[in-house]
């Protein structure tokens, strides 16, 4: 339900998916997604009703893909999910008769860029891609059935990252078409790539410590509902398939220190390019990487991979102050190095 060898296409201008202070115009802690991809589907609907029962359903769409996706992460951020579509085409709705029932049918393609996952400032990665893919999905005799067969081509530039993060970025199309009050089958078919990134350095990193992988995942949904009631919404993933790009070679190593300052039983660094990293005694989190396991060689700590000035450690606990003048605390008894009330032991305190 296209015309033939109809294309669209879209640029991915620095689209901002997270930002952690809310302000666009401060664009060093965003996690921002750029590039460019076009995508061709066509699609094909069988529909059959008995006596106003669906008897048998098909749906299946044809696309090909391809593009540049690239994510760039300047802020620290667990658990995200955003998506944002950056165009959305309506085609000429045509009107059919089922029985004597007049239904208005509309295709729709929507393109859109996603993430998920969890990030790190210095998070990097880009790739390209080219796939042909083909899905469907069926209903027949009560029981549902898919289909698939794609071709695919990815390359993968060098990644960076960080700290601990698994990291997953997407661009693609989805091709549906609206029924309207009554049926709604859509296709999802995406290219993404994923980061996967360690923690620490020295002795205690396996190696590789990061891994780049790139993919193609399509999706299959359907929803059917009379005057408002949701009778079917059956989603399945038709096929998800990945390949390793890139993987570093060796491992990460800590860059080396303007700023060194010494605790009890643990110390921390502030880098030339302002990450900081701390390594020693972590009972009560005061090395600052998320867990209370002793590091025996510097481990990046989480969301202060840039903008350090100082840092001082103390007994069991860590502060650090950045060059906008924010200063962070973590360990035991956090919030007293902010001049707070003590806070328990493992606890930290951030400002507003």
């Amino acid at each position: 339900m296209r015309p033939a060898g109809a294309s669209f296409a879209a640029s991915i201008n620095d689209v901002v998916l997270y930002d952690a202070d809310g302000n666009l115009v401060t664009s060093d802690n965003q996690v921002r997604a750029s590039g460019s991809f076009s995508f061709s589907p066509s699609v094909e609907l069988v529909l059959e009703i008995r006596k106003g029962l669906i008897h048998s359903f098909s749906f299946s769409c044809n696309a090909n893909v391809g593009g540049t996706l690239k994510l760039v992460a300047g802020a620290q951020a667990a658990s995200f999910q955003s998506e944002h579509t950056l165009a959305t085409y309506y085609f000429q709705p045509v009107i059919v008769l089922i029985g004597e029932l007049p239904v208005v049918i509309e295709p729709v393609l929507e393109l859109k860029v996603g993430v998920e996952g969890s990030f790190d400032i210095g998070l990097e990665g880009e790739i390209q891609a080219n796939a042909q893919a083909s899905a469907g999905l069926s209903y027949q005799n009560g029981s549902w059935q898919s289909w698939k067969d794609w071709q695919c081509q990815l390359e993968g530039t060098q990644a960076t990252a960080a700290a601990a993060l698994e990291a997953k970025a997407y661009a693609g199309g989805v091709a549906s078409i609206a029924f309207y009050g009554f049926i709604s089958p859509s296709m999802e078919l995406d290219s993404y790539l994923k980061l996967h990134a360690g923690i620490t350095s020295g002795a205690e990193q396996a190696e590789p410590w990061y891994r780049l992988y790139g993919g193609l995942q399509g999706i299959a949904s359907i929803k059917v509902a009379v005057l408002g009631q949701e009778l079917v919404d059956y989603s399945a993933t038709i096929f998800g398939w990945s390949q390793l790009l890139q993987e570093a070679t060796t491992v990460a190593t800590p860059p080396s220190y303007t700023v060194v300052s010494a605790g009890g039983l643990h110390s921390c660094g502030v880098a030339a390019d302002g990450s900081l990293w701390c390594w020693g005694r972590n009972a009560f989190g005061q090395v600052g990487d998320g867990s209370t396991q002793d590091r025996l060689s510097p481990a990046m700590v989480a969301g202060l991979s840039r903008g350090v000035a100082a840092v001082s450690a103390g007994e069991g606990h860590t502060c650090a102050r950045t060059g906008a003048g924010r200063l962070h605390c973590w360990g035991a008894k956090a919030a007293a190095g902010l001049g707070a009330r003590a806070m328990a032991e493992g606890s930290a305190a951030l400002p507003p």
